[in-house]
């Protein structure tokens, strides 16, 4: 069982880092046509609607693209946060189990105790990249952009076969200033965390060198 839970804890921290590197980039880039192919009502009503090319072009890409996107990270993030979370659980669990554990049989002693300090740094390593990341937030931001946009949509195309072309104009404002509201809240969190790794490296500096000193 114990091999068991460790084995789980090493997936559960196997998270590729330059995840967060290239969300910028996944931003514009992960669009993918395979998803237009679902029977999503939201992309049904798209399809009814009689629409000049332009405005076909921007439903079906643009709008319609970032849709899909948002949900599709909001999902993602609130996967890796539920599993980040029952790893901690499960950690936390054997680590309190084998503290209380009456230790009676002398041979089990050195198995408990290499068993309690391996599930604590998994525990602690887990801890941190749940903290670091935060993905239950992040899922949280994606699912309210997606949010937003069905809202919006369903708004501007309730009873209705054509759009408008000042109501159109008004969504895009709208849709792209949810989009730009997202990426700027992107940067923010980054330039707080590169901010937090300069100070980190500074503390560490200083500490290097009052050591030095003192030696």
């Amino acid at each position: 069982m114990v091999f068991f839970t460790l084995i789980l804890a090493y997936s559960l921290l196997s998270i590729p880092k330059n995840k967060m590197r290239n969300a910028i980039t996944n931003f514009r880039l992960d669009r993918s046509k395979k998803q237009k192919s679902k029977p999503d009502k939201l992309w049904l009503t798209i399809q009814s609607l009689e629409l000049t090319p332009e405005q076909r072009r921007f439903f079906e890409n643009r709008f319609w693209d970032q849709y899909n996107w948002f949900s599709k990270k909001a999902t993602q993030n609130q996967k890796r946060g539920n599993k980040l979370g029952i790893g901690i659980l499960i950690a936390n669990t054997f680590v309190t189990s084998f503290a209380a554990f009456n230790i009676g049989i002398t041979g089990a002693i050195k198995f408990i105790n290499i068993s309690t300090f391996t599930l604590s740094i998994c525990s602690t390593i887990t801890t941190q990249v749940h903290k670091r990341y935060n993905f239950d937030q992040m899922g949280d931001e994606y699912r309210v952009a997606s949010e937003t946009l069905k809202s919006m949509f369903w708004q501007l195309a309730a009873n209705k076969n054509y759009i408008p072309e000042a109501d159109y104009l008004d969504f895009v404002t709208k849709v792209e200033g949810v989009i730009q509201g997202d990426l700027q809240k992107f940067i923010v969190a980054q330039t707080k965390q590169n901010e937090e790794q300069l100070q980190a490296q500074e503390r560490r500096q200083q500490a290097s060198g009052k050591g030095f000193l003192r030696g």
